[in-house]
């Protein structure tokens, strides 16, 4: 513990991982409005604001982009779950069940679940963050939990990503 203290104080936190999340945020706020108003332009609105992070897998987001130019109504029924209406959590894992099909090599179910956190920071990144599968794997390791199975559904990477935090 003394270690982690003495290196936090030689970071600064806010402008190294919490300021661009926000900004991030904000950008993924003014994106939702466009798509809500179906507007045609959503889609590269959407993938210059996750490209502008280093939140998303690279291969992830080159398959996403070829989906979202060949198939924006296919991509649109995915978003829908999270983006329409009020925001719900418990829709994570029909938002994979649809997504995870038109490309099941990358398409992980944990890229997955983190792309569908890059929506949901447009709802409230405080209530909201970002998740990342790799992140959790490397905690689950630390405390000893690596053995816990292979992950099935978004509601246990989830469940893992709320004891990261």
């Amino acid at each position: 513990m003394e270690f982690a203290a003495l290196f936090a104080k030689t970071i600064d936190l806010d402008a190294e991982e919490y300021n661009y999340k926000l900004a991030l945020a904000e950008r993924l706020r003014k994106t939702r409005e466009i798509y809500l108003n179906r507007d045609p332009v959503w889609f590269e609105r959407l993938r210059r604001d996750i490209s502008s992070s280093n939140l998303m897998n690279q291969y992830f987001m080159m398959r996403l982009i070829e989906l979202g130019r060949a198939k924006p109504g296919d991509l649109r029924q995915v978003i829908n779950l999270l983006w329409d209406g009020e925001a719900d959590v418990r829709r994570i894992d029909d938002f994979t069940a649809l997504l995870r099909p038109h490309n099941p090599e990358q398409f992980s179910v944990g890229g997955v679940v983190g792309f569908a956190s890059i929506l949901l920071l447009a709802r409230d990144p405080y209530t909201y963050p970002p998740y990342r599968a790799r992140a959790v794997k490397k905690f689950l390791k630390l405390v000893g939990w690596e053995d816990r199975g292979e992950w099935r559904s978004g509601t246990q990477v989830r469940v893992a990503s709320g004891v990261a935090r």
